[in-house]
């Protein structure tokens, strides 16, 4: 192997261990297409592809060609039985073609003398479970009887590479499908539920409030929250937290439990901005509730454009909707959203929270998040309070709200 070929065999090799279950299908195809580019420009080849094969068909995925030579395109198919990938994969036709005139089997095909084809590699992409996913292939239209044994190993390696790429993403695809199937289900059946947990007053102990949260019937020991990442990775963040909203809306105003509450007591509501975005003119179940409603902004969306977030909340905090910034102080995003968006109300994520008793660093920040909103007219939540020290602590800093298991529980309705 020469030092092109080495260098090659090392460069591909960093690619590839800087793979890991995160990388992005962007990322995953820039690999493959610099394998493509490579092969190509290795063996002197005029086209490089990557091929599927899928229901009697070979598809081109992955193409690299010469620049005035294009005779295939991505996602091109034709039929597989007429093809060399087939005679390859079926021992008619060998991996290392060095003029495919040759080759009886070869002369068989129309494309031998249609494009016509010379020197032809190709090699099967296999899977860890053995399964054969398609080809990886380079040809050209001239023969060359300079390609060798140790030009066809070049080539299985890199065949090699691709298929630990190509079976990550076929795996991101499985699982992408997976995922959206189950949120879907969720979706169809509304097989989840609104409890809700108690905002008090922490200078007389006043209930003052309460957050909808969503419990999930069939996944009791997955966190909440990772279902709405769910649907957000699978494009359905906007349709899961619409349903929730409504059905918590519905069950908190039907239910027994909070028939009772004092009418002063308003619901708060989880809304990301990207929701937001997407269902700007379908907001008026909010003001048709009959109940103090509060939208409480996720922290975890970037905001590109506040002018626009403003303009849907506009109309919405005129008729006395309230806004809440959730998760202050657990990233960059929050405190931008409280610059551009002058809430209501600011809630101070719980990791800051706890142990606040313990934690100067903490404290101080807490104190000067109170003291912002004392001059700007803000109210204070401190989110997530599990303990007596730390309500105490809170309580020494001036914060207005809280909420946690140390306060109340989460209340299931009753329909």
């Amino acid at each position: 192997m020469d030092n092109v070929s080495n260098h090659l065999r090392l460069s591909l090799m960093a690619d590839i261990l800087a793979l890991n279950s995160q990388s992005t299908h962007q990322e995953n195809d820039n690999i493959l297409n610099k394998l493509l580019t490579c092969v190509r420009s290795h063996l002197n080849m005029e086209v490089a592809f990557i091929s599927e094969i899928k229901d009697g068909f070979r598809i081109f995925r992955y193409v690299d060609c010469e620049k005035n030579f294009q005779p295939i395109t991505i996602d091109g198919f034709d039929k597989l039985k007429n093809s060399y990938c087939q005679r390859v994969l079926d021992g008619r036709l060998p991996e290392l073609i060095l003029n495919a005139i040759d080759h009886t089997s070869a002369l068989e095909l129309p494309a031998t003398n249609k494009l016509p084809i010379g020197a032809h590699v190709s090699v099967p992409l296999v899977f860890s479970d053995e399964s054969v996913y398609g080809t990886f292939c380079c040809f050209s239209r001239k023969p060359n009887y300079q390609l060798n044994a140790r030009d066809l190993e070049t080539v299985r390696f890199l065949s090699y590479c691709a298929a630990l790429v190509l079976e990550k993403n076929v795996k991101h695809a499985n699982d992408f499908d997976f995922r959206k199937n189950q949120i879907n289900a969720i979706l169809a059946t509304l097989d989840f539920y609104p409890v809700f947990q108690p905002i008090y007053s922490l200078t007389d102990h006043k209930r003052v409030g309460f957050e909808a949260l969503t419990r999930f019937n069939n996944f009791k020991f997955s966190s909440p929250d990772l279902w709405f990442s769910q649907a957000k990775n699978v494009g359905l963040l906007s349709q899961l937290e619409t349903a929730a909203i409504e059905k918590s809306l519905l069950n908190f105003g039907d239910s027994e439990v909070f028939a009772k509450r004092d009418k002063s007591e308003y619901l708060s509501l989880n809304l990301s901005p990207s929701t937001l975005l997407e269902n700007q003119n379908q907001f008026d179940y909010l003001l048709n509730s009959n109940h103090n409603v509060v939208i409480e902004l996720t922290e975890h969306d970037v905001i590109e454009d506040y002018l626009e977030i403003n303009s849907i909340l506009k109309p919405l905090r005129a008729r006395g909707v309230k806004l809440a910034i959730d998760d202050v102080g657990s990233g960059y995003a929050s405190l931008k959203h409280i610059l551009k968006l002058k809430p209501d109300i600011i809630k101070i994520d719980r990791e800051i929270i706890r142990s606040i008793h313990e934690n100067r660093d903490a404290q101080l920040l807490t104190q000067s998040l109170v003291e912002f909103s004392h001059a700007m007219d803000y109210q204070v939540i401190a989110e997530g309070i599990e303990t007596q020290e730390e309500l105490s602590m809170l309580k020494t800093l001036n914060v207005h709200r809280g909420q946690g298991f140390f306060l109340g529980m989460p209340l299931k309705e009753i329909a």
